[in-house]
């Protein structure tokens, strides 16, 4: 009798064990990005000052995201270069530009592999050429907030290739320095491929 009720206690372990199993689903578990990203920006300023046409310039840095399920966040540190030219200036009336661009990125997955981008960004112009006799390129401008919007493919193989547009949501115009009252509101589309180390 001893030994029944032991294997009978034993095997009701067993069974309740896998029920609790199957009852508990399992945690999903984050997934880490951090990697590279390089590729082509275009950009213009708007502004009667300004020729609105979009030059081509550089973008490249670094990214880190976390991704849980079809959500997820990404921050990136990116330095992009870009070319404006003063309106009816038909040469050298460029200015150019290399600025730090902090975006920060809330992620949806639309579909499999393909991921929504969409949130705030922070730019500041950390050095800038100008055309002779412009002393100062650099103080014409200020820091300033845009928004984004993007799809990117983030592929098995650890590539990662997308595209996204930026709309200056403040104007760059440094007002104090340049002593001109127009908006100055960046806009640039952007191609790039990334490769993602995790």
């Amino acid at each position: 009798m001893k030994k029944i009720t032991t294997l009978f206690l034993s095997f009701l372990f067993i069974v309740l064990c896998n029920i609790s199993a199957f009852a508990v689903p399992k945690p999903t578990l984050p997934s880490f990005d951090l990697g590279i990203k390089a590729g082509a920006n275009f950009s213009s300023l708007s502004g009667a000052e300004w020729d609105n046409s979009m030059k081509a310039g550089f973008t490249g840095g670094a990214f880190v995201g976390l991704r849980v399920k079809k959500i997820g966040v990404q921050l990136e540190l990116l330095a992009n270069s870009a070319k404006y030219s003063v309106a009816g200036v038909s040469s050298g009336g460029d200015f150019k530009t290399t600025n730090l661009d902090i975006p920060i990125l809330f992620q949806y997955k639309v579909i499999p592999m393909l991921w929504l981008q969409l949130g705030p960004q922070f730019s500041t112009v950390v050095s800038a050429s100008g055309p002779s006799g412009v002393d100062d390129p650099k103080s014409f401008f200020k820091s300033s907030f845009a928004g984004v919007i993007g799809l990117e493919l983030k592929l098995p193989v650890k590539f990662n290739v997308g595209v996204r547009y930026v709309l200056g949501l403040s104007s760059a115009n440094n007002e104090s320095y340049t002593g001109v009252s127009t908006a100055w509101q960046q806009r640039s589309a952007q191609v790039y491929l990334g490769f993602r180390f995790l």
